[in-house]
Parts: structure tokens; sequence; C-alpha cells
């Protein structure tokens, strides 16, 4: 094993929040350095950029774009902040307006964009009909601002990942991706707890950022960071250290979420993407059939903050990414002990109230009991992985045989998901129908209801948006449970 000691960058003591703006400045300064025998092509607007908009909740794809356009400014725009961004109006969102004047906006604006005119724009989205041209943002921050094919090892790889991860998917629960979405779950519960002071979104964008710093440090110096007798132990031993101090420790189901977390750490293994083949990510790199293992994951970043960044970093990052984890796990026992003990194995015809919202549960009358069945929630404010918890109880008991439908209250939006045992011819029928009925919010001029998430090959999602926390300017949609039993009693029973 290569001495570790090597992967020291730095030691960061600086309180919160100087310790994030810290981290965050330092990886922007990293990634500059590793780009240095690169030519860039730097857009002249963006020596007028004061600003990086984003969605609300970010994925891991823009925060390394943004990062990588912050690491080809100058100096002095290396540090500039960051607005998450929530569009009420698709063609006049007068706070959109003024905000993204002076902005370089990443993963939206490219579709509906509230009637603003942004300096620059890096979203791979496209309206209702259009071909997509780029893979994700991640992409196209690279094409625009990068001359050469020819990117530093370390650096290219990570993109890679990114890129890949958001055009098709497949990262592992324990990807850094996936920890991200979390993250944005567990900062208002801390927030409100008054046990973070500094702003949520540069607390989100430190955590990203000295994750990714971190791996790419190992990488630039070829550091085998995947051999388990470097990163088990430390990420063991981290996890547990946490445990005893976490400001959730004391709440109900917080030692049997630790107990899955840590037997799920000590039996994980560095998991590879199931990728097509003939599959392209980033700069049309071919996958082909080689085995493609997946690296920004947080066993391997537990074990690296520390040594990179120091103690105090260390903590400060993975802290908020094992609470993010804690909490979901402990929120996702909750729901799916509703659905058990509210609808049991057997469940019949419920409209009620639950623990996790008003819950209604139908099937398809004078049908078989392979039938689908349709369960919509409209789940409590505050509560996150219903989703998850809807698919597990479906998965258990049916055969992942459903059609679920979730309302989220404070967003006033709604996901439409197909578990794995309705066909994706039915899928593909009930979304055109759904098209049909209440329209596309991607269409141009006055959206409709429906966001269809596709994938880098043109594949849809195995869910489809009403609005969602960042883009509440679609049309309400006007689907409940017993349309959609109704509409399935309409179909052949070959389709069922």
């Amino acid at each position: 094993m290569t001495d570790p000691t090597i992967l020291q960058l730095t030691t960061l003591t600086a309180d919160e929040p100087e310790l994030f703006s810290s981290i965050s400045r330092l990886s922007a300064d990293f990634v500059h350095d590793l780009l240095k025998p690169c030519a860039l092509i730097l857009p002249k607007e963006a020596r007028d950029v004061e600003l990086l908009a984003t969605h609300l909740r970010p994925h891991l794809d823009e925060y390394l774009a943004m990062l990588l356009f912050r690491a080809c400014l100058p100096e002095a725009q290396r540090n500039l902040p960051l607005l998450e961004t929530v569009l009420t109006d698709a063609q006049d969102d007068p706070l959109v307006r003024e905000s993204w004047s002076k902005a370089a906006v990443f993963g939206l604006g490219g579709v509906q964009n509230g009637g603003s005119k942004p300096l620059l724009v890096f979203d791979e989205h496209t309206p209702t009909g259009q071909q997509h041209t780029a893979s994700s943002a991640v992409a196209l921050v690279t094409h625009r601002l990068l001359s050469s094919n020819i990117l530093p090892k370390a650096l290219f790889f990570i993109l890679r990942e990114a890129d890949l991860v958001d055009a098709l998917g497949g990262a592992h629960p324990k990807h850094l991706a996936n920890y991200l979405l979390r993250l944005h779950d567990l900062l208002p519960v801390l927030q409100n707890a008054k046990a973070d002071r500094p702003d949520p979104c540069l607390i989100k964008r430190a955590v990203a950022e000295g994750a990714l710093l971190c791996l790419l440090r190992a990488a630039s110096l070829d550091f085998p960071y995947w051999e388990e007798q470097f990163w088990r132990p430390r990420a063991l031993a981290q996890l547990e250290a946490h445990a005893a101090s976490s400001p959730f420790r004391q709440q109900e189901g917080f030692n049997t979420a630790y107990q899955q977390l840590q037997s799920n750490l000590a039996r994980f293994r560095q998991p590879h993407f199931a990728v097509k083949e003939n599959s392209q990510t980033l700069l049309g790199f071919p996958l082909g059939r080689k085995r493609l293992f997946q690296s920004l994951l947080v066993p391997f970043i537990a074990a690296l903050c520390p040594l990179v960044l120091g103690e105090k970093a260390g903590r400060a990052i993975m802290g908020r990414l094992w609470d993010a984890r804690l909490v979901t796990q402990m929120r996702y026992s909750l729901a799916f002990d509703c659905l058990e003990k509210t609808l049991g194995p057997q469940p019949e015809a419920y409209d009620g109230a639950s623990a996790i919202g008003h819950l209604v549960f139908r099937s398809l009358p004078d049908k078989n009991t392979a039938g689908p069945w349709v369960i919509a929630v409209d789940q409590k404010a505050g509560l996150s992985c219903v989703r998850q918890a809807l698919t597990s109880y479906v998965r258990k008991y049916h055969a992942d045989q459903a059609l679920t439908l979730l309302h989220n209250p404070e967003s006033d939006s709604s996901v439409l998901s197909r578990g794995s045992g309705i066909s994706k011819a039915l899928w593909d029928k009930l979304i055109d129908w759904l098209l049909d009925w209440e329209g596309s919010s991607d269409q141009e001029g006055q959206p409709g209801a429906w966001h269809v998430v596709t994938n880098a090959r043109g594949e849809r999602a195995d869910f489809i948006l009403n609005g969602n926390a960042a883009h509440r300017y679609a049309r309400k949609t006007k689907l409940d449970a017993d349309t959609l039993v109704s509409w399935l009693a309409r179909q052949q029973p070959a389709g069922l």
C-alpha cells in the first residue's frame, strides 16, 4: 500500500462558515492547476459573470460543471456566489429576470427561463420534440471551454463518471450523486435545529466540491484509494465516531439506521456501471465491453477527506454526508412501516389518513389479484423517502406491479412512477395519454402539466413529473388514483 501521507494537500482549521468558503475556493484552485496544460476558450461574457445559478436541489452534474467553470475563470472570480433558483413562471418571472442578468446558469434555462437573458447557459435539456445535443451540463462546459479532447487523466475520469450518471443513471446508492440528493433533505432539518448557521447553498457546494477535491487529489497521485485495506477500516471508524456525536443520535430509529449503515459498509464492494455495449460518455469516449467501475463513492471519500484536508474539514464534509444517509434511513423505515401497518400484505380499497399523509389504495375491479395496484399519497410536509418506501412495499407484496402517485405539498408538485412489473409498452401508452390530456411542461409558450424525463439515448424514465421543487410553472394535474384505475380498466387485458 502506498504511504497515505502523500495525500495531504493542506490542513484547514478555520471555523464555519469560513471553513466552507475555504474548501470551495481550494477546490476551484486545485482544478485550475490541473487545467494548466489545457488551452481554454473562455467566452467573452464570462468576464462579466457575477453569479452562478442552478436549479433548487442541484445534482452532482451541476456541482461539477460549476466547479469546472469557476476553475477556468481568473482568480478574482473563482469564489462566485451560488443561487439555487425556483422558477415560478415560464415566461415572466421578475425575480429570475433580475437575478440572472449577470449569471452563468447551469442545468436549466435552456427550455424555460422566465423571460430572463443570462450571460451564459449550460443546459442539456431541450424543448418538446427536439433531440438532445449534449449528455449533461458537465459535457457542455467541457466542450465549450476546453479546446482539446486531451484532459488530465484524473480530471477526465471524474468528469466522465459524473456525465455518465447524469446521462444514463445507474449510480450505486453509496455514490456521491445519491448522497448529495439526501443532503438537500437534511440541511433544512439542521437549520431548524440551529445546528448549522452558514447558508445551506454554501454548505452543500463545499461538501460536494470538497469530496470531489479529495478524489481528484488521490487520482492525480495515482493513489489506490479503492483498495479495501485503505478505505474500509478508516470509513468504519469514522462512521462509528460520528454516530456518537450526531445531532440525531437521540431520535427514535437512529440506532437501527446506524447499525444498518454500518453493516452495509462492512460488506460493501466497489460496484461497476451496467452499461450497454457501444454506449458513449463524455467527449464520445466509447465504453464498449469494458467493465467501468464506479469511483465517486462515499466510503472512499470518507477515508480520503481527513488525509487530504485535515480532520476538521474531514468532519465538516463527512458529518453532513453521514447524517444525510442516517436520516434518510430513519425516514424510509417510518414510511415503509406505515404502509405495512395501514395497508398490510393484501390491501383492500383505502382512502384515509396515515402517518405519511393522505393515502389512497385502489386495484382494478373484477380483475384477478395479479392486476396492477394504484397507490396515491398526498404526503405530509417535511417528509422524504416516501417514494422509495412505496417502491419497496410494492416490490415485496405485489411483484413491483403498481403505479404510484406522490404529491408534495411544499412544492405543489407530483410524481407518477411505475414499478418494473408494469410493462414498458403500457407505461409509454400512459405517458402519451397524459401528454394528450394535459400537455407537456416543456412545450414553448404556455407550458402544460407533464415533464417526461429521458436519458441520453432517448429512453423514458420510470417516472413522469408534474412540476418539481425548482420548476413550479407547470399546470397542475387533475390526475388521481381513481382516474388511473379508470384508464387501466380501458386498456386491453393483454396490455396489463
